[in-house]
């Protein structure tokens, strides 16, 4: 219920406005007392009446008819009248959007960031790998530095999903780098290794994973079919070419 309410506050941010709301009338009528869901929801409501503001200041502005009755503007041609007025029509636009620009949260914050990895982990439980992953890519280009591990794990968990054996292992390989090597990321690696016969480091992996969690069956499993296989790995030579110092 909370990880829903949360996408529903991005949801808002990003000016969605439609799903926000179906969201949280979903949320609200499962529990009508969920306090922060009632908070989002008066929320979305204030950013729906600004933009409506907005829209109907636009609307009245190209609307609206100008006239050369006052005294004035008779002394100025139709043309010259018509173009002031549209100027001055501008600048109204460009006050009433800035200020809503200024009410509308930002979507930069640290705690907004975390919210989103939630988002894209609960992405990649309910199999919605894609979306993990255009979440990921969202959340990598602005968070900060502490959250990337956390960003590549789960990019990694969605790579699994869709099979993309190659990217995850990479991916996984960025996050224990960043993070630091857990039993997850070295017993994953250990399988992707396996995957692509390359059972020496399979077996470096596995042997790591193993001084963390000896107990752990599916690695007990993994080390005995280890051993019965032999590597079949080859260095391939149609890499990208890159620069790189000897």
């Amino acid at each position: 219920m909370a990880t829903k309410n949360n996408y529903a506050n991005l949801l808002i941010d990003l000016k969605r406005f439609d799903e926000s709301l179906l969201l949280l009338d979903e949320i609200l009528n499962i529990n009508p007392n969920f306090i922060d869901a009632i908070t989002n929801k008066n929320r979305l409501l204030d950013s729906l009446q600004k933009v409506n503001l907005s829209q109907s200041i636009i609307e009245s502005a190209s609307n609206s008819a100008w006239s050369l009755a006052d005294p004035l503007l008779m002394a100025f041609t139709p043309d010259e009248v018509k173009r002031t007025t549209s100027k001055l029509t501008a600048k109204v636009l460009d006050k009433n959007e800035s200020t809503l620009l200024k009410n509308i949260p930002q979507s930069t914050s640290h705690e907004l960031h975390r919210d989103q990895l939630k988002m894209a982990e609960q992405a990649v439980l309910s199999k919605n790998f894609n979306l993990a992953l255009k979440t990921c890519t969202a959340i990598y280009g602005n968070c900060k530095s502490d959250l990337i591990g956390d960003v590549y794990e789960v990019a990694a968990d969605a790579y699994i999903g869709l099979k993309l054996f190659h990217y995850a292992e990479i991916c996984y390989g960025c996050a224990a780098n960043l993070k630091g090597y857990s039993f997850k990321h070295l017993f994953n690696l250990a399988n992707l290794a396996c995957i692509r016969h390359d059972i020496i480091l399979a077996k470096s992996y596995a042997s790591r994973a193993r001084d963390l969690d000896s107990d752990n069956p599916s690695l007990i499993k993994l080390i005995d079919n280890l051993s019965t296989m032999s590597s079949q790995f080859s260095f391939v030579t149609d890499w990208p070419s890159v620069n790189i110092v000897a």
